[in-house]
């Protein structure tokens, strides 16, 4: 009954400080089972990757420590990483090639996993832009 307790009050206290994940004000270490439940509720997992998608789309890179990083992969099951990955490179399809390497860093037992790296050609339609605004976007040389 104690464990169950525990884990209520740690789900809470990820969602209500979802940047911490998978730690939370209390729960510097909680249980990884714990950690992947908390990911699966939309508050948590929708907050960090918006908020990774959006520093992906301003910059080009995951700007989260090292140490955070390292703490979900240890804690997230494979498919979960991959649906992070996947989010955030929908959101900026031109900027995987700039964000992957950190990524694939950051979560290295769940590499091999993840899904291969866009092509332009489907960069370009997942944008729905002309060739000029695909080459501004992806940073290429003018011809």
């Amino acid at each position: 009954m104690e464990s169950e307790l525990q884990r209520t009050r740690y789900m809470r206290a990820v969602m209500d400080s979802p940047w911490r994940f998978p730690s939370a004000p209390g729960f510097e270490e909680p249980a990884a089972e714990w950690a992947v439940a908390a990911w699966e509720l939309d508050a948590v997992r929708r907050t960090i990757a918006r908020e990774m998608s959006r520093e992906v789309s301003k910059i080009g890179s995951l700007a989260w420590d090292a140490t955070s990083l390292a703490k979900m992969s240890a804690v997230l099951r494979t498919e979960q990483v991959v649906r992070l990955f996947e989010s955030i490179r929908d959101e900026s399809p031109h900027r995987e090639s700039e964000f992957r390497p950190a990524f694939e860093a950051a979560f290295p037992p769940h590499r091999p996993s993840l899904p291969p790296p866009l092509s332009r050609a489907e960069v370009v339609r997942r944008l729905q832009v002309d060739e000029e605004t695909a080459r501004i976007l992806l940073g290429e040389a003018e011809e």
